[in-house]
């Protein structure tokens, strides 16, 4: 299998000069042990470690030579981590190495932690290849919806999604606490179909804003499990409260839901962005004003 984000991004590994897409193999040399790493407490602190990336992202995020990212490339079933840097115009992927003694590398010199291996390499401006000039100079931080996963808590379950399950939960934001919904994407990490249709949701949901539609928040794509933040709609599905209270909703109140839901499918049309279940199911009502939310993901 080999590594790559895209053809425009050139993955290479430790030792290894080529410029073609690497394959996964153990470093020579010394340098015996593991070559994959996985999110750790190690990386999951920095601001510049993404989580699960795509090249259209990275292509906005790196935009000056030396910009950089870690990452862990959406089509990488294995959910190894690499060293992105924006040089010459190009995006370069590099694997970090693992030694056995638990020691990070890109290059010949090994560090505790990866944070140290970055600093080392900013202060120096030493390239981290050997035989590639590239030399990281800026770190670039995450967007503010990518969410970390010790700021959710997940609570209650709500239902079943079509990804998995959905949860309510609290997430902390700053130094308060607000109510969200989690939805979460389960199964075995090789799945790749199945990550790549909730990563497609989550962008496509993350550029969407409009009062009918239900807001996202953020996604948690740091490691396992993905999870979807958006608003929590405690009045329940729209289904279900007209199942209950249809009977007795005035002519006012059936006019606004109707007008509502259309407003949040007419913003959708405007968006080029096609339902296909558009459903009293699938939408929800905020808890207190009772306003329509429509939500993107089919039930």
């Amino acid at each position: 299998m080999q590594l790559q984000i895209s053809k425009s991004i050139k993955v290479v590994g430790p030792h290894d000069p080529t410029t073609k897409p690497f394959k996964k193999q153990n470093p020579v040399g010394p340098f015996v042990g593991k070559v994959l790493i996985k999110a750790n407490d190690n990386l999951l602190s920095e601001t510049y470690y993404h989580g699960i990336v795509n090249c259209v992202d990275v292509e906005k995020l790196l935009i000056r030579d030396g910009d950089f990212l870690f990452g862990i490339p959406e089509e990488d079933e294995e959910e190894s981590i690499v060293w992105v840097v924006r040089y010459n115009r190009d995006l370069w992927a590099f694997n970090i190495g693992l030694t056995e003694k638990d020691l990070y590398f890109v290059n010949q010199k090994c560090f505790k932690k990866i944070s140290e291996m970055v600093s080392d390499y900013i202060r120096t401006r030493k390239p981290i290849h050997e035989t590639l000039p590239i030399v990281v100079k800026r770190p670039v931080p995450h967007p503010a919806w990518v969410v970390s996963h010790d700021r959710v808590r997940l609570k209650d379950e709500l239902g079943e999604g079509a990804f998995g399950r959905v949860y309510k939960g609290i997430l902390q934001v700053g130094h308060t606490y607000m109510t969200v919904a989690a939805k979460t994407c389960v199964g075995q990490a090789s799945d790749k179909t199945k990550r790549a249709s909730f990563l497609q949701e989550a962008k496509v949901m993350r550029d969407y804003k409009h009062e009918n539609l239900v807001q996202f928040i953020g996604i948690a794509c740091q490691k396992e499990p993905l999870m979807i933040i958006v608003e929590f709609c405690g009045g329940g599905s729209l289904l279900k409260y007209l199942r209950k209270k249809g009977a007795h909703l005035g002519i006012a109140t059936r006019y606004r839901f109707g007008k509502e839901a259309s407003a949040g499918l007419k913003y959708l049309e405007e968006k080029r962005c096609i339902h296909r279940d558009v459903a009293a199911r699938n939408c929800l009502l905020t808890e207190h004003e009772l306003t329509v939310r429509v939500c993107l993901e089919r039930e």
